[in-house]
This record gives C-alpha cells, structure tokens and sequence, in this order.
C-alpha cells in the first residue's frame, strides 16, 4: 500500500473534485505532484485530456506516467 492510496473523490467538497470539475474535456494539462496519477488518470480516461506530469517521487512517477 503506498502513501498515496487512496479513492479519488470527484464531489465539490473536496480539492480534487473542485479541482477536475473546471478541466474542460480535450484540454491540455500540466499537473504538479500527480503522486501516482489518480487525477492523471481521471483526465486521461475520462476528459480525453494530454496530460504532462511532474512528480518528485521515481516510483509514484513511474506509475502515472501511463496516463500521462
């Protein structure tokens, strides 16, 4: 389990979900500290985005770099 495991909550009470609601379908992104791309990968797959990443993290960066 990794520090960054946890559900992506897309509702507009929190960060993400206020967040990923202003991304427009086809945009492209820079995400800063995408841990392992659970964002990444919510624009990747469901708002048809380009997304580039940046992430301190090899591992967590190894990961979402499938979406990116």
């Amino acid at each position: 389990m990794s520090k960054y495991d946890f559900e992506l909550d897309l509702s507009g009470n929190t960060s993400t979900g206020m967040i990923l609601s202003k991304i427009e379908k086809g945009s492209t992104v820079l995400e800063f500290g995408c841990a392992e791309g659970r964002m990444t990968r919510y624009m990747h797959a469901s708002l048809d985005c380009r997304v580039y990443i940046v992430e301190l993290d090899k591992d967590a960066y190894d990961t979402a770099a499938q979406y990116a």
